[in-house]
């Protein structure tokens, strides 16, 4: 089986914070050279919705857990990542779409920094995406396109669950087209 770049990099990611996770829960094992402890940069910079307690949960394990954590509330660019093992976005927005989640849906990023993240990442950086329900997934489709990711700006559906309530269904919800044509994806088998 050959894995992509953008699941290497994801698997990277997990396969880090497995390790640091155990490292830190092990007695007295620490990590204390900062110039070793990866970077991750969270992206605040693209009206990124709902930073709540679970993000500040979130970064106080990674703190933990000897990651060395950073904002960024402006544009990407070159400079912006250097030195960053982890860049990290979460439910961008275009400035249109802050306060009107109507299709369609332009992405948070521009051409020129989704270039330097698609350039980044070919070169061993790992990006974090985490996307949720539309408006989002449009907001991510072009950066998710040049890394040969396919999102969809609405919801994931396992199929054979659906199959098997669909006659409880009302006939307009189960004639949709989305639904008729949906591929089973390994994700949610």
């Amino acid at each position: 089986m050959q894995i992509s770049g953008t699941s290497a990099a994801i698997l990277a990611l997990v396969l880090t914070l497995t390790f640091a996770a155990t490292c830190a829960s092990e007695p007295n094992q620490t990590i204390t050279n900062q110039k070793a402890s990866p970077i991750i940069l969270f992206d605040r910079g693209h009206n990124n919705y709902l930073y709540d307690e679970s993000d500040q949960i979130f970064d106080q394990f990674l703190l933990r857990h000897g990651f060395i954590v950073r904002y960024h509330r402006a544009q990407i660019n070159e400079g912006t990542l250097e030195g960053v093992d982890v860049f990290h976005t979460d439910n961008a927005l275009a400035p249109e779409n802050v306060d009107n989640w109507t299709l369609p849906t332009p992405s948070a990023f521009t051409h020129d920094e989704i270039k330097a993240l698609v350039d980044w990442v070919r070169n061993g950086g790992s990006l974090l995406l985490a996307i949720e329900h539309m408006p989002f997934g449009g907001s991510y489709d072009e950066l998710a396109t040049a890394l040969g990711i396919e999102v969809s700006n609405g919801f994931a559906v396992n199929r054979s669950l659906l199959m098997t309530i669909r006659p409880k269904m009302c006939p307009l919800l189960a004639a949709c087209y989305f639904c008729e044509t949906m591929d089973p994806w390994p994700i949610i088998q």
